[in-house]
């Protein structure tokens, strides 16, 4: 998201304000208006990013070696569990233990 959204703020910054003549009287007002908040939101996203640290929080994954049970997983509860573990019956858990997928869906 980051990589898509931000260029396109920045080229909007750079690009708008060269074409000020052709826009008119709203736009002459609406353009300092649109980079003033722009640059107000991305500095304060900035600032929380910095203070709150939000990959820091998680607990981070263990690099201990696994073994494999002795049942038997077919192909379909593999496929199966995908849609299983989508939902997660505890959302907050499941940011606390940073399962992605499930926060997402």
């Amino acid at each position: 998201l980051k990589l898509l959204v931000l260029p396109l703020i920045i080229l909007m910054m750079v690009v708008l304000p060269s074409r000020v003549d052709e826009i008119g009287f709203i736009g002459k007002r609406a353009i300092p208006l649109y980079l003033f908040t722009s640059t107000c939101a991305a500095i304060q996203g900035t600032c929380w990013a910095w203070i709150i640290q939000p990959g820091n929080i998680g607990k981070q994954p263990t690099l201990e070696e696994r073994t494999l049970s002795d049942d038997d997983v077919t192909e379909l509860d593999a496929f199966l569990n995908i849609f299983y573990n989508a939902v997660p019956s505890n959302i907050v858990m499941a940011m606390a233990d940073l399962t992605i997928l499930g926060v997402i869906v």
